[in-house]
């Protein structure tokens, strides 16, 4: 007997926060089913939910697919959607983040990431993101276009206010891009004739907490921030929320310092101080050694043009090497 259970391997459509109730079929090759019966089965239960206007009910569906099968890419980029027209714009980073860690080269997963980072006023990693989508991906124009539109916006903080664009909201491989009105900030008003303008003063505030020699810090695979954790000998991964993850750790990480990212093979590379090496660690935290024979290797640099990593070596060696990457 045939399972009359099956994944119709469709998702939500964004197109914006007011055109909900539309599903699109991915291309081949982008889908992240499940082959496990009960997800799937919450997962169409789901999609029946959101099309009903049952969208409440839709999440708690995908929520239960993807605690059936954590690996299940859809019912995260489908959540996104949903949050993402409630406006809750934290959420849906958070789970385009994990559909995209499940599929790294799904270019319309990590455009509506993007545009969620855009959301929370995070450009510079939304940036990095949409630099990620390769010329062969069908999303490639969009975020050409969207990375013009975000590069002018960082800008020092005491610039003068200009009018801000309309935020895009996600849409479909086969169709424009909407927009939705944003309240524009108004202009910074003139300085004083007397008295010059005041400067703007930096803030701080703890991000994420619970380390215990923190070293070097990234954005990499996913998106996510990563965090080189000396005393510990852990990279960990940090998610929007500043909440923390075990990455990498074990034998093949001893002393972290220096971390950095290589989007061409979606790898981290860290400098382990006191295994005098350069470790790389794939998308799925798997750790090989890169290069060995270094002195007590420090900070590192990604060339990405040339495709080399510069290291500082210290005692005795004190000088700046250059690995040239095959």
């Amino acid at each position: 007997m045939r399972n009359r259970f099956h994944s119709r391997h469709l998702r939500l459509a964004l197109l914006s926060s007011l055109m909900a109730g539309s599903l699109w079929l991915p291309p081949a090759g982008m889908a992240q089913t499940s082959n496990n019966l009960e997800a799937i089965q919450n997962y169409n239960q789901g999609i029946e939910a959101y099309n009903q206007g049952r969208v409440n009910d839709a999440l708690g569906k995908f929520t239960r697919a993807t605690q059936i099968d954590p690996a299940y890419g859809d019912a995260y980029y489908n959540m996104g959607s949903i949050y993402y027209q409630l406006k809750r714009f934290p959420d849906a980073a958070d789970m385009f983040q994990k559909s995209v860690n499940l599929a790294p080269a799904d270019g319309n997963a990590k455009y509506n990431l993007a545009l969620c980072l855009e959301r929370l006023n995070r450009n510079e990693e939304a940036i990095n993101i949409l630099s990620q989508i390769p010329a062969s991906d069908a999303k490639y124009t969009q975020a050409r276009v969207k990375l013009n539109e975000l590069r002018p916006e960082l800008k020092p903080q005491n610039a003068p206010a200009t009018a801000t664009k309309p935020a895009s909201a996600p849409a479909t491989a086969n169709k424009p891009t909407t927009t939705t009105p944003t309240v524009n900030k108004p202009a910074a008003a003139p300085p004083s004739a007397t008295k010059p303008a005041a400067a703007a003063k930096a803030t701080v505030k703890v991000f994420s907490k619970g380390y215990e020699g923190p070293t070097g810090i990234t954005i990499g695979p996913g998106g996510f921030m990563y965090v080189a954790n000396y005393s510990k000998n852990i990279i960990y991964r940090v998610g929007a929320s500043g909440e923390k993850t075990v990455f990498s750790s074990g034998e093949g990480i001893k002393g972290p310092i220096g971390l950095t990212y290589n989007p061409k093979t979606n790898e981290l590379y860290v400098a382990n101080y006191l295994l005098n090496n350069v470790a790389r660690i794939n998308a799925n935290g798997k750790t090989s050694v890169l290069i060995g024979g270094l002195n007590k290797p420090y900070n590192l640099f990604m060339d990405t043009v040339n495709n080399a990593v510069f290291v500082s070596e210290q005692d005795p060696a004190n000088v700046i090497s250059r690995i040239a990457l095959p």
